[in-house]
């Protein structure tokens, strides 16, 4: 929400002038960033929030990790700020060639960073390497970005015609409804994932085979996100989208004739003149 209504101070420069906008955006971006990095030097903390964090000597104030780092926008806007920049430039930018060599480094890198954020850490979360403060400050700062990234060409690649299979797969029609829930569903999938830790108090959960836990836990959690998401947002979202189109909906152009604008009722004057026996009526 902090981000949605600071969008102007990026979507205005945009606006003005492409290079001005586009200038700000790369300010507030490394603002994000050394904010990001300064942060986990001055405080230690790992490349990520981390359901049992380890034991490190030299952190500081573990327990406020998700205060200053995962709920903090102005740490999380660089995924945002990317965002804007690619709707910007899909709407400017109705038709784009891209050369087949330029698509294939294009997908190499886009794979190269999603596969890397994923895989990246782990050995790290498995315990058999310990990474220096200097890496986990760079992993902090710059998946999300990586990600970003790699899922901006994906959108891009499929706007533009050269999606291929991947746009065939994505355009199904059985994912619009879930596209519908996304951002709701978003936003409702941390508290069902804080319930299943918090329970764990009472009912631990024993990890034995990968599958197990993907049945009992997380398509429970997907399947609980998207049932609720459904009731937020036939409750919130809908409605007040419905309400804030009327709102900004402009108002009807009226009509002009000649020049003279068309009044709500139009009433004719008609005068009737009898001329050597034949009827002339003028309007």
């Amino acid at each position: 929400m902090q981000m949605y209504v600071l969008s102007p101070l990026i979507l205005i420069p945009l606006a003005m002038s492409p290079i001005i906008g586009v200038t700000v955006a790369i300010i507030l971006f490394s603002l994000s960033t050394a904010g990001n990095i300064t942060t986990v030097y001055i405080n230690h903390y790992p490349p990520t929030m981390e359901i049992l964090p380890r034991n490190d000597p030299d952190i500081k104030n573990p327990e406020d990790y998700a205060k200053l780092m995962y709920f903090c926008f102005w740490i999380r806007c660089q995924v945002y700020i990317m965002g804007l920049l690619v709707g910007w430039f899909m709407q400017k930018q109705k038709t784009l060639k891209i050369p087949k060599l330029i698509q294939l480094i294009m997908w190499l890198v886009s794979i190269g960073f999603m596969t890397s954020v994923l895989f990246g850490l782990y050995d790290y979360n498995r315990g058999k390497i310990d990474l220096p403060l200097f890496w986990r400050a760079m992993y902090s700062a710059f998946s999300r970005p990586a990600w970003t990234i790699g899922l901006a060409w994906i959108i891009l690649s499929c706007y533009y015609g050269y999606g291929g299979v991947v746009n065939k797969f994505l355009s199904w029609n059985i994912w619009v409804p879930f596209g519908r829930l996304s951002y709701a569903a978003y936003l409702i999938h941390y508290t069902i994932i804080l319930d299943f830790i918090f329970s764990e108090n009472d009912h631990p959960i024993m990890y034995t085979k990968f599958w197990e836990i993907f049945w009992s836990h997380i398509i429970v959690a997907i399947m609980l996100s998207f049932l609720f998401a459904l009731i937020w947002s036939s409750l919130f979202e809908v409605p007040i989208g419905k309400v804030e189109s009327i709102l900004l909906r402009p108002p009807r152009p009226k009509i002009h004739i000649n020049g003279v604008k068309k009044p709500e009722t139009i009433s004719w004057d008609v005068e009737d003149r009898q001329e050597n026996g034949k009827s002339d009526v003028r309007l």
